[in-house]
């Protein structure tokens, strides 16, 4: 019996997850290698979903290559699958096929390419039981985008159907998410859903995930020139965070330097100087060390 285009798509998708997975990271050559066959075999097929399913392997192998330290190929090959997706008029119709290709392409950073098979993804669901994941998907993806305006919509949606979980542990990063959406066209919605999710995981003892959404109260209260209650989320994101080893001091760092740019503005400018000396010396080594010198330079 010969074999239908949708178990052969099915059986590609098969073998590219194992290699993506344990066999990609205890031997990427192996990796590598199975990949660029499948790339090749599915170049000889027709149709959008065999086309989809080549962007998926030229960008698994992309990854396999980097480990491999195959600088150059793995920027071909990335060029060659995002041209193959571009020319791609309409998007497949198999579930799960978008769903890969959404994830990879998120992988690889390519955000605003991922937003169409995010949708299409949402439209086959058909309400079934990933439907929110993939809503929190697509509006993050937005959102990572720089569409802010576009995110509101699924992430309201993503947020609803959690919601309606007991107990769901993505309610409260998608509240988190929905915020940042939020934030600058009704910050005020974006300050309840940062509180809904901070309360979420206090209540569950969970404070180093609830300092994730005090620091972003502390961002919106700032921006509104709320500065005592900015300081105030900030500081109560810092103890926990002190507390807990495993912060990285470039975690810290960041704080440290929000804190002091708060002093500054209050103009406490001896607290906000030793603010900045402690952002100095835990960012030594950073990308955002020059924001603390920065921030040290205004106050002087």
């Amino acid at each position: 019996m010969k074999q239908t285009d949708a178990d052969l798509q099915q059986d590609y998708l098969d073998a590219m997850e194992v290699l993506t997975g344990k066999m990609g990271a205890s031997s990427p050559s192996l990796a590598a290698e199975s990949l660029t066959k499948f790339a090749d075999d599915l170049n000889k097929q027709t149709g959008t979903e065999f086309a989809e399913l080549r962007v998926i392997a030229l960008l698994n192998l992309c990854r396999a290559q980097e480990k491999l330290q195959q600088t150059e190929e793995s920027r071909r090959n990335r060029q060659e699958a995002v041209s193959i997706f571009d020319h791609i008029d309409e998007s497949g119709k198999r579930l799960k096929i978008q769903d890969r290709l959404a994830d990879v392409l998120i992988e690889r950073g390519e955000y605003r390419r991922a937003i169409r098979p995010c949708e299409q993804a949402i439209k086959l669901s058909g309400g079934g039981a990933k439907l929110g994941t993939r809503l929190w998907r697509a509006g993050r993806t937005y959102l990572r985008a720089g569409f802010k305006q576009q995110a509101e919509e699924p992430l309201r949606k993503a947020a609803a159907y959690f919601r309606a979980q007991k107990d769901g542990p993505h309610t409260p990063v998608v509240l988190v998410d929905l915020g940042n959406a939020l934030r600058q066209s009704a910050p005020a919605e974006a300050e309840k859903s940062y509180l809904e999710a901070a309360a979420i995981w206090a209540n569950s003892n969970a404070n180093g995930q609830a300092s994730i959404a005090w620091v972003n109260l502390g961002i919106l209260c700032s921006e509104q020139g709320r500065l005592d209650e900015s300081l105030h989320w900030y500081e109560k994101a810092r103890e926990v965070r002190q507390a807990d080893a495993t912060t990285p001091h470039a975690r810290l760092g960041s704080l440290a330097n929000n804190i002091a740019n708060l002093h500054r503005r209050l103009e406490n400018f001896e607290q906000a100087e030793k603010e900045a000396e402690a952002a100095i010396m835990l960012l030594k080594g950073d990308q955002i060390l020059a924001d603390a010198y920065g921030t040290r330079a205004l106050i002087l």
